[in-house]
């Protein structure tokens, strides 16, 4: 920062400084997983039926669950998973792999509020194990603590004894753009609230699971905040549309390859075009409004059908504290059908119609 380069942000630099810095990041990530399963190896080889955990490893996911399959191990959440509604840390992956997953609380309880809160996490995390690491006296010398354990012992033994039926619906979720650096994942990620509040399950992929056909278990997949897909991930999600999946995209899924911004490869292989209208804090208060018509024979919002409302395109994320979107798109073709079109013939929403399924980009 002394120095008369001026400060570059990845993906927006050069092609080479961004290939360099996309390989760099994930070369320090394969390494710390090697290391990893070295231990995997080598503690399997003596032990072949110990159970083995690994901790933490929420931005190296996409590596380390299957070195979990590979291994016969399992993800554990040090603390997190207790104090706030996370299952983007292991959970719901670990439930779309079939494989365990466990969770220990960060501090001890102080109250039977806090035990309780944890403890409704973790049901509904579907956690096949808690490890309750403090001395015992945090939990029997605290009056309404230990009062809240004698009347739910049943509940508590519910834990590991639960098979959850899988979702119809997945989410992708990518740990890879979290390394990188894309605060997308966390700003855009439905399954913080509002599916939750539709009454919708979920499970959660990563991006080697749109290579390894793993998602064509789901139905539906929604992307949440996966800015950055590479040439074969794209090929794979048109793969899974094509075998019958429905893939939903937003607004910025796919904007950026590993050594370049903004080329909207995923829109275009799909035969779309990407307008993108920048917005800024000064002006987003002030962006104007105009008119949205829905199609009268689309079918993904039916409500709306032939239906004309005002929106302004700006997408806000679910902690509004994020607001960007309102991209145009363009695009002609027998396949592709405008689900809400703007009143310059822009789409809004466009729907591409792949072998059994179809793609979806909220614009």
């Amino acid at each position: 920062f002394c120095g008369a380069m001026p400060v570059r942000r990845y993906p927006g630099m050069t092609e080479p400084e961004s290939r360099l810095w996309f390989d760099a990041v994930n070369f320090d990530a394969w390494l710390r997983v090697g290391k990893i399963e070295s231990h995997l190896c080598a503690t399997r080889a003596a032990d072949p039926d110990r159970p083995l955990k690994m901790m933490a490893t929420i931005d190296l996911l996409d590596l380390t669950t299957p070195l979990a399959e590979r291994y016969g191990a399992y993800q554990h959440d040090t603390g997190g998973a207790g104090g706030y509604w996370c299952p983007m840390s292991g959970a719901r992956l670990a439930r779309s792999h079939g494989l365990p997953w466990s969770c220990e609380q960060g501090g001890p309880p102080h109250t039977a509020a806090d035990l309780q809160a944890a403890m409704g996490f973790y049901l509904m995390y579907g956690n096949d194990a808690v490890d309750l690491v403090f001395g015992v006296g945090h939990y029997r010398d605290k009056p309404d603590v230990a009062a809240w354990f004698d009347k739910n012992l049943e509940l508590v033994r519910c834990i590991g004894q639960m098979q959850l039926p899988t979702p119809r619906i997945a989410l992708l979720r990518s740990s890879r753009a979290t390394r990188l650096g894309f605060s997308e994942p966390w700003n855009w990620d439905i399954a913080r609230g509002a599916l939750q509040g539709v009454g919708r399950n979920f499970a959660y992929v990563e991006v080697p699971d749109i290579l390894n056909g793993m998602i064509d278990q789901f139905p539906v997949v929604i992307d949440c905040g996966t800015v950055l897909l590479a040439a074969d991930e794209i090929e794979g999600i048109r793969r899974y549309v094509q075998r019958g999946g429905t893939f939903v995209a937003q607004h910025h899924t796919g904007r950026h390859s590993p050594a370049r911004a903004n080329e909207w490869a995923l829109a275009k292989a799909w035969g779309l075009s990407v307008t993108p209208k920048h917005m800024t804090e000064e002006n987003f208060n002030q962006w104007p409004l105009a008119k949205l018509r829905f199609a009268v024979d689309q079918n993904l919002l039916p409500s709306l059908r032939g239906k004309e409302i005002e929106g302004s395109g700006v997408a806000v994320d679910c902690l509004g504290c994020e607001h960007s979107g309102a991209v145009s798109l363009g695009g002609a073709g027998k396949a592709i059908r405008p689900v809400a079109t703007w009143e310059d013939g822009a789409m809004a929403i466009a729907e591409v119609a792949a072998g059994r399924g179809r793609f979806i980009l909220l614009g």
